[in-house]
């Protein structure tokens, strides 16, 4: 799960250094300490306690929703393979809290990201791609139909077309392997045959 250029979290406001910039230095940096210990993994789990934290955050600062949803992602695209679930299942939990403009921002956003990762027979390790493809299934049907929610039916519309893609494929490789094994197994029972025939005729 490599990187991608302009999707970082927000840094440092650029510009002076008034009251003003320092108050918002100051909430960005909570915000990521924040993001990043409700997505601490804790025995497989997310951090409940966090979690519930964080939403207050967001809920007494409305404002913060879009960069919250950017520190997210930077943890969605996490190596280890447990910061990556949760990290996708916070952005649910928000999808929850805060409603139509939270699903607006992550459809622009971050649900781009969660649909490589949903896509089958890519390198993406299995329990991620398996959450990942359970969040756009469920976006899908609970979010595809609402007002402005056309990129969640999208994304769930295509994870289906590359589902039956990667059958499809799946059954030809192995119709492949069976003709190749029965043919194997045709030519080696016709030599057997034939050794029996040959020592029948020596004796």
């Amino acid at each position: 799960m490599g990187e991608e250029k302009g999707d970082d979290p927000p840094s440092t406001p650029a510009g002076g250094t008034g009251q003003g910039d320092e108050a918002s230095v100051k909430k960005i940096k909570l915000l990521k300490e924040a993001v990043v210990q409700a997505t601490m993994s804790c025995g497989g789990e997310g951090n409940s306690v966090a979690t519930l934290a964080l939403v207050e955050m967001v809920r007494e600062n409305p404002s913060l929703l879009p960069d919250t949803i950017l520190c997210v992602k930077s943890r969605v695209k996490a190596k280890d393979e447990q910061v990556s679930i949760i990290s996708m299942s916070l952005v649910d939990v928000l999808i929850d809290a805060f409603g139509l403009p939270c699903s607006r921002i992550a459809m622009g956003t971050l649900l781009p990201r969660i649909s490589r990762l949903a896509a089958p027979g890519t390198l993406t390790p299995a329990t991620v791609r398996h959450r990942a493809q359970e969040l756009v299934r469920k976006w899908g049907a609970s979010l595809g139909t609402s007002e402005g929610g056309e990129g969640f039916a999208a994304a769930e519309r295509d994870l289906r077309l590359l589902e039956e893609e990667e059958s499809a494929r799946i059954r030809v490789q192995q119709g492949r392997t069976y003709v190749v094994d029965d043919g194997f197994a045709r030519g080696a029972s016709r030599g057997i045959s034939r050794g029996r025939g040959v020592r029948g005729r020596g004796e």
